[in-house]
């Protein structure tokens, strides 16, 4: 799990690092976006080139197959997109009044940008790290700790993860620690929220959709940085609090 979290990290910062230069150096926008999408499987790609020494007896593809083997409920689904519901228009509810700008200027209602946005945000994250943060990693947590130390070391070392993107946002030293917290505490209540439905159907795709809800939520809303994940880290806070409420009252810990 350690090498896993350090050679995920440190081939990210690999990857912005070829971004930066493919963009600013060679003024080359289709390699520098090409590899941002790249980047996102940075999980992915460490875990599946350290997958025969983690797991030297089980073949990759029916490994691969069994994440996705558990049953998804009804009701399980409808919490992702009740979840996804309150994020979008909990978010733009909430900039709005930071911003004093009524909520109709600040969601994206454009069909073409829209669609764009779900496809794009799709493959920049949830298809490709999910393989490596959930079905690996907070999977072998769980193993070794309980559930709820689990979820929360998987959150933060996630969250962390996503820390060199700050770094180089251009952003002043109070704009990096607003950002660098909502981050954090953003990522540590997703987590919760993406543990507690993985764990009861088993089907990474649960995780993925979370993910990928999130993401797009956030895409959703016409505001600058700041206000929008300060925003989106209350709401997600919301969700992860009544989710752990309901879910502890019927699962042992």
């Amino acid at each position: 799990m350690r090498q896993f979290y350090i050679l995920t990290l440190l081939g990210f910062i690999l990857f912005i690092g070829l971004i930066g230069f493919f963009l600013l150096v060679l003024d080359m926008p289709k390699v520098g976006y090409s590899l941002q999408i790249a980047s996102a499987w940075t999980p992915t790609f460490v875990f599946l080139a350290m997958f025969r020494r983690i797991y030297p007896n089980t073949p990759i593809l029916p490994y691969i197959r069994k994440q996705f083997a558990g049953r998804i409920k009804f009701t399980d689904f409808m919490a992702c997109v009740f979840f996804f519901l309150f994020i979008w228009f909990g978010t733009a509810w909430i900039v709005s009044i930071l911003r004093k700008q009524d909520i109709t200027s600040i969601l994206v209602s454009d069909p073409g940008i829209m669609l764009f946005s779900f496809f794009s945000c799709l493959i920049r994250g949830p298809l490709g790290e999910e393989l490596g943060w959930r079905a690996f990693l907070l999977n072998e947590l769980e193993n070794k700790y309980s559930f709820s130390k689990s979820v929360l070391i998987n959150g933060s070392l996630w969250g962390f993860w996503h820390f060199p993107l700050i770094l180089v946002g251009g952003y002043t030293a109070m704009e990096m620690l607003i950002q660098f917290i909502c981050n954090m505490v953003a990522l540590i209540a997703l987590t919760i929220v993406m543990a507690i439905l993985y764990r009861q159907s088993r089907n990474l795709l649960i995780a993925i959709l979370l993910h990928q809800f999130f993401n797009y939520a956030r895409s959703l809303i016409m505001a600058d940085s700041i206000a929008s994940n300060i925003a989106i880290t209350i709401c997600t806070c919301i969700i992860a609090v009544i989710y752990w409420l309901l879910y502890v009252r019927t699962h042992r810990l």
